[in-house]
């Protein structure tokens, strides 16, 4: 009988070069430019992920501006 172990091949992936020709794809580029631009504020106003996190949380809670936090939409 064969076991999942007996399938398991691991491919060696050269994340460099697959980054390089990701980034010849406009979409790509653009996704990765806004994501620079968001960890670049983050860090700015001196947030950590973990602040982020706690600040997108869902249940209605109020944030640091007394608003009610968007609920997210389990149907999406």
């Amino acid at each position: 009988m064969k076991t999942s172990e007996d399938r398991y091949a691991p491919i060696v992936i050269d994340l460099d070069a697959a980054h390089a020709r990701w980034m010849k794809h406009p979409g790509y580029a653009e996704a990765y430019a806004a994501l620079g631009e968001l960890l670049h504020a983050r860090k700015a106003v001196g947030m950590t992920q973990t602040d982020v996190t706690h600040e997108l949380r869902t249940g209605g809670e109020p944030d640091r501006m007394g608003e009610p936090v968007m609920q997210a939409d389990a149907t999406a």
